[in-house]
């Protein structure tokens, strides 16, 4: 998978600035690296559902590494309206999100979390 792909759409879709870029290039080649293990076709890395897919786990995975005395907490007020999104809203949204753009992405993966046992009584 291509993770510089990957990382403009961070950039692009989600935000983040280059040196925040630059430090989740580790958690960003593992995403893709597991993203690429997963795939039916080696031809489907470049497709934008899988790329969006890892996108947006990475996203998942990088608010979660946030400290927690960090708030991240946003407020926007425009006139009697004010809207406020603080880290679990922030991380609500991103799961959110993941989980759409994965089962988006889900015909070109395998599913691996399944398991079946045979019942005996």
């Amino acid at each position: 998978m291509n993770a510089v792909e990957v990382l403009r759409r961070l950039q692009v879709s989600f935000g983040y600035d280059l040196a925040a870029l630059n430090a989740a290039r580790g958690l960003v080649a593992g995403v893709c690296a597991a993203f690429a293990c997963r795939l039916r076709k080696p031809s489907f890395a470049d497709r934008d559902a899988v790329l969006d897919a890892a996108a947006a786990v990475c996203h998942y995975r990088l608010l979660l590494q946030r400290p927690t005395g960090e708030q991240g907490v946003t407020v926007f007020k425009a006139g009697d309206v004010t809207v406020q999104m603080d880290r679990a809203a922030a991380l609500e949204e991103a799961a959110r999100l993941r989980d759409e753009a994965t089962l988006a992405a889900a015909p070109y993966l395998r599913d691996d979390d399944f398991l079946f046992a045979q019942v005996t009584s």
